[in-house]
Order: C-alpha cells, then sequence, then structure tokens
C-alpha cells in the first residue's frame, strides 16, 4: 500500500480518486491553506467558495462539508472491501484525549473535545467495493468568519 503525503488538496483527491480506480493507498495532507471538503450531496454555496479563493474538494461520501484551516491534518485511506479504518482511529483518537483528562463528547461523525470539534470523519463504498475513508483533524487556527 503506498502512502502520499502533500499540502495541495488538489494532489490529496487526485489520488484519492486514483486508488478508487483500483488500487488501495493512504494520502495524507496538512494544508498549506485553508480549503473546502464537501460529499456528494450540495451542502455549501460554491460561488462563495471561489469568491473567498477556496479550493473544493469533493469525497465520495454523501454529505457533510468541512472548511481545513491552515495547518489541519486530512487522511483518506482507500482499501478493498469494507473496512473500520476510520472509526478505529476515531476511537484511538478520543481514548487519548480522554487518557488526557480532556472531556471529549461525540456527535454522530464528530469529536468535540471541551465543546469543540477537533475530528470529524466519513466513509463511502463504491458500487465497484472499494471503500473511501476520510478523517478530518481541526488543529489550524480557526477563522470563524471563513467558516
Amino acid at each position: 500500500m503506498e502512502i502520499i503525503k502533500t499540502k495541495d488538496p488538489t494532489v490529496f483527491e487526485q489520488y484519492a480518486e486514483e486508488c478508487l480506480a483500483g488500487h488501495e493507498g493512504i494520502i495524507i495532507c496538512i494544508n498549506e491553506n485553508p480549503c473546502v471538503w464537501t460529499g456528494q450531496l450540495p451542502t455549501i454555496d460554491k460561488s462563495v467558495c471561489e469568491e473567498k479563493d477556496l479550493v473544493i474538494g469533493t469525497g465520495r461520501y454523501l454529505g457533510g462539508t468541512i472548511v481545513n484551516m491552515k495547518g489541519d491534518v486530512s487522511i483518506c485511506h482507500t482499501s478493498w472491501g469494507i473496512t473500520d479504518f476510520a472509526p478505529d482511529i476515531v476511537d484511538k483518537f478520543a481514548d487519548y484525549l480522554t487518557e488526557r483528562g480532556i472531556e471529549v463528547t461525540r456527535d454522530e461523525n464528530d469529536v468535540l473535545a471541551e465543546g469543540k470539534k477537533v475530528l470529524s470523519w466519513a466513509r463511502a463504498t463504491t458500487i465497484e467495493g472499494w471503500t473511501q475513508s476520510v478523517i478530518h483533524f481541526s488543529v489550524g487556527k480557526v477563522n470563524l468568519k471563513l467558516i
């Protein structure tokens, strides 16, 4: 399995799609600039994103949109068949925070630390049987106006 690291969300999206075409892989993106990730459902105003010069990446999962800040980390894991890659990472991360005395709550596919979202994840399986799992860690400085 190939593992790729990038700062470019366009490379992240291209490699994620390439993997879905027939090979397992992991890509890690540590954002150099803010960008937006969204699913297949229309959950964002693309004209506003273009106005703010935000790259828009689209995953194979259905819904949900997240604004990635500079320094945020996104991971995409592509494998054949159903996988618990994302839920396992989410569980381990939540346990890690809890063990350090940080109050952790969960809201569906989000993890909140002391009331602030620090992680979100999604998963989709193609008709051909490939599974794409994505995890986003909010670690950059948040710009609420941008969101």
